[in-house]
């Protein structure tokens, strides 16, 4: 695991550092922040070995609100519960938050492949709520902008001297329950049909978690995997 590898020479780093100063060596290594900007499986799959490894504790995992599913869950775009607007536009809701709602997905039996198995995501939830439970691992936390407000939620526990601001996923409605818009295969989109029917891997990965990392007078954009009716839709 690359990720993991990574966050292990760090620690060693800091560990050189603290017995060069004469100070105890650290055990572990904090992470205030995780982000996962969408559950496919490269996104996130790495973060498993993280936290089951006690040399590392973790503040908050951030997502955009779209589970995976299982293969018989009958949700649509195995993503959740897909509506059909009067201007032809549909969207996506999502009832997966916090720590509570993890623990009612593993639950719900909706999480399974074909052979009656846990899939890959119900295996990294379950990761969690036990990391959660052992107290090394704070709270997961959905992540999403209000369309059309101009403010743009930011996430805790930076530091004094940078800012991560969320400009998306930007749900479809300023109030009432969070929906995310559901988004079609660019390559289908045609003058006499502009709204065809979504698609599964463009919806979630055009509600990817962007963010903007404000240092000083420097910005920086990680824009995931946007894709262009994401980015038309951002505008």
């Amino acid at each position: 695991m690359v990720f993991f590898d990574k966050l292990m020479r760090w620690l060693k780093s800091l560990q050189r550092t603290d017995a060069s100063l004469g100070l105890p060596a650290r055990s572990t290594l904090h992470i205030n922040a995780i982000i996962v900007s969408h559950f496919d499986l490269d996104h996130y799959h790495g973060l498993t070995k993280v936290l089951t490894s006690d040399k590392f504790t973790v503040g908050r995992i951030y997502h955009n609100g779209l589970p995976r599913y299982g293969d018989n869950a009958n949700k649509g775009l195995n993503l959740d519960s897909v509506t059909h607007h009067s201007d032809d536009t549909r969207s996506i809701s999502t009832d997966f938050r916090g720590i509570d709602s993890t623990r009612q997905l593993v639950s719900s039996g909706l999480l399974f492949t074909d052979r009656g198995n846990d899939n890959k995501f119900s295996k990294f939830l379950q990761t969690a709520i036990k990391t959660h439970d052992s107290g090394r691992f704070d709270d997961i936390d959905l992540l999403v902008k209000r369309k059309p407000d101009n403010s743009h939620p930011t996430l805790s526990n930076t530091g004094s001297d940078m800012t991560f601001e969320a400009p998306a996923p930007a749900i479809t409605k300023p109030s009432e329950a969070i929906r995310l818009p559901a988004f079609p295969d660019p390559h289908d989109v045609t003058d006499s049909n502009p709204q065809p029917t979504p698609s599964g891997s463009h919806t979630i990965n055009g509600n990817s978690v962007v963010l903007w990392l404000i240092y000083g007078n420097t910005m920086f954009l990680f824009g995931d995997d946007l894709n262009q009716p994401a980015q038309a839709y951002l505008g």
